[in-house]
């Protein structure tokens, strides 16, 4: 084994190591979670969301250590520095004042309304394909009728063939078109398809964008005079300037966007993977944010309390 080769060995042994703190440390949050009843749970309180994130934040942390350090893989550990990064910013505010938990929850309250919006525009989208799907279906079954009427005394294999022909045309440009429910409507019909999707889905989104409306007045209600004067945390780059991890925000996500978006340098550049040293550099601070994280845990009440 070359020195390179062990230095990886030891990083990934180190980091590994960690997943059993970060497991038990989960728990100190997590139980209290799991044993509380949604009318416990204090949606105006910012202590209650900080328990919240950190039982939360913790579980996916130990998620990323048992699933994502088995192989290296270059795409994979970029993602992970990323997102490891951008979950200690939000841990590093939250200590700095507690009320940052309680952007958290706006932000997660904007971020589902806008999956919310974006899954309601798909769905008309699906509307208009399957209708269209189902006009060009009745076009090809007439001219697919057509054809047999000129034909003298069609077997049934040759009329079987003919109209499978024109139905297989429809579905063959239905599963190259980005549809969700393209598979459905081969077996229901395009325009039953189409019926289910306006009168269940539509709805159904259309109510719990009704109920995020309200949770964000709510909000703006309740917790405007906590929250006055706090950073918004709608920018990485404002957040990191806010906790002092500037550097590292530059660093980061210039090396991690060059690589994980399709840009011509992406594309053309030789490099198609990270070099063995530079493997070393985002382990090493991998290594380093999972111990931030366990450390910013353990300053915690909840984990204070159980080592006692």
């Amino acid at each position: 084994m070359t020195p390179i080769q062990e230095k990886l060995k030891s990083l990934l042994e180190l980091i590994t190591g960690l997943h059993s703190t970060v497991d038990r440390l989960s728990k100190c949050f997590r139980e209290d979670l799991e044993t509380q009843n949604d009318s416990a749970f204090d949606k105006k309180s910012a202590d209650d969301w900080r328990v919240n994130i950190y039982g939360n934040a913790l579980l996916r942390l130990r998620i990323i250590l048992e699933q994502n350090f088995r192989e290296i893989e270059t795409i994979g550990l970029v993602a992970v520095t990323r997102y490891i990064f951008e979950l200690t910013l939000w841990l590093e505010l939250i200590e700095q004042n507690v009320n940052y938990a309680l952007i958290y929850r706006k932000q997660f309250i904007d971020t589902e309304i806008q999956y919310q919006n974006d899954s309601l525009s798909q769905l008309k989208r699906e509307v208009a394909l399957l209708n269209a799907f189902e006009e060009e279906d009745k076009r090809a079954r007439t001219e697919a009728i057509k054809k047999l009427t000129a034909l003298s005394n069609p077997t049934s294999e040759v009329a079987s063939s003919i109209l499978s022909q024109a139905m297989g045309e429809t579905d063959a440009k239905a599963a190259r078109s980005f549809s969700l429910y393209s598979d459905q409507a081969k077996t229901k019909g395009y325009a039953f398809q189409a019926h289910l999707v306006e009168t269940k889905a539509i709805p159904q989104v259309e109510g719990r964008l009704r109920q995020l409306d309200q949770e964000l007045e709510e909000f703006e209600r309740e917790a405007s005079t906590s929250v006055s004067g706090l950073l918004q945390c709608s920018n990485w780059k404002k957040m990191a300037e806010k906790v002092a991890m500037t550097d590292e925000y530059e660093y980061i996500y210039s090396y991690t966007s060059k690589l994980l978006h399709c840009t011509p340098f992406s594309v053309s550049t030789d490099q198609k993977n990270l070099e063995p040293d530079e493997i070393v550099v985002f382990l090493r601070y991998i290594h380093t944010k999972v111990r931030d994280i366990i450390d910013l845990a353990l300053k915690q009440p909840e984990c204070r309390i159980r080592s006692a």
